[in-house]
């Protein structure tokens, strides 16, 4: 690689090494999707999910799978309620915001 990156003047193995990093954020992002349907499970009868958190600076990411089957959309609101070690998220109503 190093006769190869002296001749071309690209670094190969930075290429290389950032096509794998792609390459493997691209299936773990597609990864609890995939083993679901392998495994023949229906997303609407899914209700728990172990997986890790995927942060982009401060935000957390669902996974794709927990997205398709909330049918979660950044045009609603929802409610959050968080504590150390606990995260529950659902859909906020108006006939909540007249309950209260």
């Amino acid at each position: 690689m190093q006769g190869i990156t002296k001749t071309t003047k690209i670094d190969v193995a930075d290429k290389i090494a950032s096509f794998l990093y792609e390459q493997t954020k691209n299936f773990k992002n597609k990864g609890a999707s995939k083993i679901i349907n392998e495994a023949g499970i229906k997303s609407e009868k899914l209700k728990e999910v172990i997986t890790s958190l995927d942060f982009r600076g401060d935000r957390i990411l669902l996974p794709l799978a927990v997205t398709n089957l909330t049918k979660f959309n950044n045009k609603e609101d929802y409610v959050i309620n968080a504590e150390k070690g606990a995260l529950s998220i659902r859909k906020f109503s108006s006939t909540q915001e007249e309950q209260e």
